[in-house]
């Protein structure tokens, strides 16, 4: 769901797979797909930080900085029509959410998109199937903003 309570509306979106039902070597695939597509993207690993006392790496491109910590983003820092910084204030790994705090609100107005892919399509999609998808994508991407690949050192 992405709501706006403001508005007091808000969308619906099913994505047809659980990340907690994958085996370690797809979270692995996941994670070098992630890196491969900042790298297509002209981001490139500048450094290091701890953030929240958690090992960070440090990607820059398209005017941001993001600090990623284990696939997740502790920090972001935009420079887009002015500077926008959001951080982690904590960061608590263990804890159990109650189900209701996903509850949608009363008075919200969803509309239901689908599903992203269905579970049948996900069965017969192959990773290259996807990795084309995403490469059209991102390449589709580059020549709207003009984003050329930098030449590896």
């Amino acid at each position: 769901y992405t709501i706006d309570l403001d508005e007091k509306t808000g969308t619906r979106q099913i994505v047809p797979f659980d990340v907690s039902k994958m085996s370690e070597a797809e979270i692995k695939e996941w994670e070098e797909w992630g890196k491969e597509i900042r790298e297509d993207l002209g981001f490139e690993k500048i450094g290091e930080e701890k953030i929240l006392g958690r090992n960070c790496d440090i990607w820059e491109g398209l005017g941001t900085k993001v600090w990623i910590w284990q696939n997740l983003t502790l920090k972001t820092e935009v420079n887009l029509l002015g500077q926008w910084i959001t951080e982690a204030t904590s960061l608590d790994m263990n804890t159990r959410i109650n189900s209701n705090k996903f509850d949608v609100p009363d008075g919200i107005e969803i509309t239901d998109l689908g599903e992203i892919i269905s579970e049948t399509q996900l069965d017969s999609v192959t990773t290259t199937d996807l990795e084309k998808e995403l490469q059209q994508g991102i390449d589709d991407f580059k020549e709207i903003f003009g984003i050329k690949k930098k030449k590896k050192k």
